[in-house]
Parts: structure tokens; sequence; C-alpha cells
């Protein structure tokens, strides 16, 4: 199992385009954008093996384009941050178009 936190621009879209082949990753980050897509698409990220949030994708904030907000729309595998008590109950999202 491999569990990867996530950054904003060039170099880690590279590397997250270097993890297709790769199997049962998890999404547990601060922030994600558009580069998970192609990975849950084709199977790698599947958050089965995340021991918090089993099978969610994980993060504080997205910024991305509007395929990724399309695709985190009502989408089941997003799932809800929690902090000590208190539950967040929305992604905060800032637009890149």
């Amino acid at each position: 199992m491999i569990i990867f936190a996530l950054g904003i621009g060039s170099i880690p879209d590279a590397v997250l385009s270097q993890l297709k082949n790769h199997r049962d990753l998890g999404v547990h980050s601060e922030m994600f954008s558009d580069g998970i897509i192609p990975l849950v698409n084709c199977g790698a990220i599947t958050n089965a093996k995340k021991k918090l949030q089993t099978g969610k994708i994980v993060g504080a904030f997205a910024y991305g384009t509007k395929d990724l907000y399309s695709f985190m729309n009502n989408n089941p595998l997003i799932g809800k941050l929690f902090h000590g008590t208190c539950k967040f109950r929305y992604v905060h999202i800032y637009c890149r178009f």
C-alpha cells in the first residue's frame, strides 16, 4: 500500500503520471488536482487499503479544471475530513481555467 500527498504544479503531475501501473494507491492529502482522475479511471487509486476513511479520496481542498470538479461532484469516492471532533462537510475549491 502506498499513500501519498499531492501538490500543485508540473512536478506532482509528472509523478502522478508515472503511477498508472500501481494498484491500491490511497489519497489522503492536503490538496488534490486533475492528476488523480486518470489514476482513478485506470484502477491505480482505489483507497482500498487505507486504515482511515477506507475507499475515500480525502483532501482539505481541490485545485483544478472543470473536469476535476465534474469528477468530484456527488462522487462517493470523495471523503469528508475529520479534525478532532469537528467534521468538515465541504471541500474548498479553487478554480483554474
